[in-house]
């Protein structure tokens, strides 16, 4: 449809004159409703159907309240082809995919993928959860959706696919996950709407804040006990547990906490200038 014409915005501002009849108004807000309807869609109840009509997405992709909900970002390395233990230690509940927390490190978690998400297979008596940052919890009520036979808990209370939960604002959420299958898990505010796919940058960026991990090679002149700084790709949400490697061939060391969100120093002593090489992470998870 062509853009609103000069008359029939001078009608719809008031300013025509003379002043339109009935018939002219009668016009324009057809012509209205259907230049409505040319960028929109038919059903103008559906917001969802008209921002995908416009191609806008929804919320900046930020409905769902889950990080990582297609378990595709891995910054640990966990290897779904063995249990847990065997790439994350065999001590606690650690995390695995990235945002994930499993209670039982001797299981095994599979991954099998689903089109470009992956869906994951959570071992008999076993369970997994992730903390929903309470930074990010507006407070009221919020549905929680899933595809596959898995059941969940919110807050430590059983709770039926398609849940309604009242989770209070500013308070950090656990949202649990037990034995079977976890396709596309959603938790968003009031209601859930379609399944959501956020561009995997984006789902990247998100993750780092919480964890991050890299490596470095670096130029260090001689010197004894001199700094380096070492800046996150994010910020974390808080000041993180940092570990470093040793550094080859050079000795690096961690240099006491700083209490920065956005970089590390490192401290070095060396004999003879050079390049060295050295791995570290960064550890702003939520522990609960």
């Amino acid at each position: 449809m062509a853009l609103l014409s000069t008359v029939l915005k001078s009608i719809l501002a008031g300013t025509k004159i003379p002043a339109p009849t009935h018939g002219e108004m009668k016009g324009a807000l057809g012509t209205v409703a259907d230049f409505a309807t040319d960028m929109l869609g038919t059903d103008s109840a559906n917001k969802s159907a008209a921002r995908a009509t416009l191609g806008v997405l929804e919320s900046a992709g930020l409905r769902n309240l889950l990080i990582n909900p297609c378990f595709r970002i891995n910054q640990r390395g966990w290897n779904p082809a063995f249990p847990v233990s065997t790439t994350m230690g065999s001590v606690g509940s650690p995390y695995f995919a990235d945002r994930w927390r499993c209670g039982s490190p001797s299981g095994t978690y599979t991954l099998t993928a689903s089109g470009n998400v992956f869906q994951m297979t959570i071992p008999a008596t076993r369970n997994m959860w992730q903390h929903v940052d309470g930074s990010n919890i507006l407070g009221g009520t919020y549905q929680l959706k899933w595809e596959g036979t898995a059941t969940a808990k919110v807050n430590g209370t059983d709770v039926a696919n398609g849940a309604i939960v009242t989770l209070a604002a500013g308070v950090s959420a656990k949202i649990e996950f037990a034995s079977g299958t976890l396709l596309r898990p959603q938790l968003e505010r009031t209601a859930c709407g379609t399944w959501e796919t956020r561009p995997a940058a984006l789902e990247t960026y998100l993750c780092l804040a919480y964890f991050e991990r890299a490596s470095a090679d670096q130029w260090i002149q001689t010197f004894s006990g001199g700094q380096i700084t070492v800046r996150f790709m994010a910020r974390k949400r808080a000041v993180p547990t940092v570990t470093v490697s040793a550094g080859s061939p050079q000795a690096v060391t961690l240099q006491a906490d700083t209490g920065k969100t956005n970089e590390m120093q490192l401290t070095v002593s060396i004999a003879t200038g050079g390049n060295t090489g050295f791995t570290w992470a960064a550890d702003a998870e939520i522990y609960l």
